[in-house]
């Protein structure tokens, strides 16, 4: 019988420059202050951009987009943006 190779589901995603909530959370109150995420080298305009409620913190949701905001994806090797053609 032939094996057939499946697609992988385990590929972990790039690391995020900053932690999961639970570790950013520093003083477990469930949200993220400014400071916490100030400490973490979170840029102001990702912490701001990502609040989406505009309460001055963030949960667990808001937390994720910034964890992805301060991933770096890269699709392999750097490759030119193909950008207009010229003739």
């Amino acid at each position: 019988a032939k094996t057939v190779a499946h697609a992988r589901e385990d590929i972990a995603l790039p690391p995020s420059a900053v932690p999961k909530f639970s570790v950013a959370d520093s003083n477990h109150d469930g949200k993220i202050e400014w400071s916490e995420a100030k400490a973490l080298k979170v840029p102001k305009k990702i912490f701001d951009h990502d609040d989406f409620d505009n309460n001055g913190t963030l949960n667990q949701t808001e937390w994720l987009f910034v964890r992805l905001d301060m991933t770096k994806f890269t699709t392999g090797p750097a490759t030119k943006a193909p950008g207009p053609a010229t003739h």
